[in-house]
């Protein structure tokens, strides 16, 4: 099967890891802190990792960019002047994205959804940059859902022990592997994620002739939801609430996952969904999980992930996976 790539992250938690390697044995993913001279596979305790890495000379001077805006946030906690004093020095900003018309959108409600004209106008900002900052966001607020999910673990075991009861109340269901109830990270910056993480993987060779379309995996709704409004055509290839899913050291899991490959294969060389079904035959295994996989296309995509003149046209592959216990 072609490599699926994680995305439109790029911090990938213990709780991301797990989930995507109960379902595929492989998985890539956009890697901004390893030079590109380093591309061996990441083999952890549950399947391998394949880092997509860009050229070498594109990680020049980032640390430092990302630095500066670091230590502009902790001084000023957003003062305008010494915002206007930064981009003076250091011009990360231009026309459109400066500071008068990110406060006019402000103003005007920049909760709107972002238009074809606006997108397209933001595209000369880096993305390196812009990922480095987000990756930064995902994993403090990573900190703060673990430190959020051991305060509820911590007043229920207190809640138990007043009670009298002998067993300890377990976490809410779902929270140790898919985060907090409610929380996807996608559904921050949804559109800025995937243009900028589109973009990097052009640079890092991911659409070079050859390649075949672009198989993608996330863990998030909300992108998934994101790409389909998006899309001109949605092909549901497999669409699955509930199945159990193997768990790590079963016999089965090899030949289970085998089974996830040659259906998403299956769907992507026929256009249409396989006509198979998975089989649900984990009676020894505790997890269940949520599997979703689309073919989306669409010139809005095309220019969302800023696809080069030979893949324009050509279909993405979307893969949503969950567990749900």
């Amino acid at each position: 099967m072609k490599d699926l790539y994680f995305f439109p992250f790029t911090q990938m938690t213990e709780a991301q890891v797990e989930i995507l390697t109960s379902f595929f044995p492989r998985v890539g993913f956009l890697n901004l802190n390893v030079p590109a001279g380093s591309k061996g596979t990441e083999q952890v305790e549950t399947g391998e990792l394949l880092p997509l890495c860009l050229p070498v000379d594109r990680y020049a001077g980032i640390d430092a960019r990302v630095q500066s805006y670091l230590d502009w946030a902790g001084l000023h906690k957003g003062n305008e002047k010494n915002l206007k004093s930064l981009i003076r020095d250091t011009a990360y900003f231009r026309e459109d994205t400066g500071l008068t018309a990110i406060q006019s959108q402000i103003r005007s409600g920049s909760g709107q959804k972002i238009t074809e004209t606006e997108g397209e106008s933001n595209s000369h900002r880096d993305p390196l940059l812009f990922m480095k900052l987000a990756e930064i966001w995902d994993m403090e607020n990573e900190t703060i859902q673990s430190e959020l999910k051991a305060l509820d673990e911590g007043n229920s075991a207190l809640f138990a022990e007043l009670k009298g009861e002998s067993d300890i109340l377990a976490p809410v269901d779902g929270a140790s592997r898919n985060g907090m109830p409610g929380f996807d990270p996608g559904e921050n910056m949804t559109e800025e994620r995937v243009r900028a993480w589109g973009e990097l993987a052009g640079e890092a060779g991911l659409y070079a002739e050859g390649c075949g379309p672009l198989t993608l995996v996330t863990t998030s709704p909300a992108v998934m939801d994101y790409l389909e409004a998006n899309a001109d055509q949605v092909i549901n290839g497999l669409d699955i609430e509930s199945i159990k899913v193997h768990e790590n050291g079963c016999a089965r899991k090899e030949r289970w996952q085998q089974e996830v490959t040659d259906i998403l294969d299956e769907t992507l060389s026929s256009n249409a969904p396989s006509g198979k079904e998975l089989t649900d035959n984990a009676e020894c295994c505790a997890l269940s999980g949520r599997i979703r996989y689309c073919l989306l296309s669409g010139e809005k995509l095309d220019r969302i992930f800023k696809m080069p003149g030979k893949q324009i046209g050509k279909q993405i592959a979307v893969c949503l996976v969950k567990l749900n216990s």
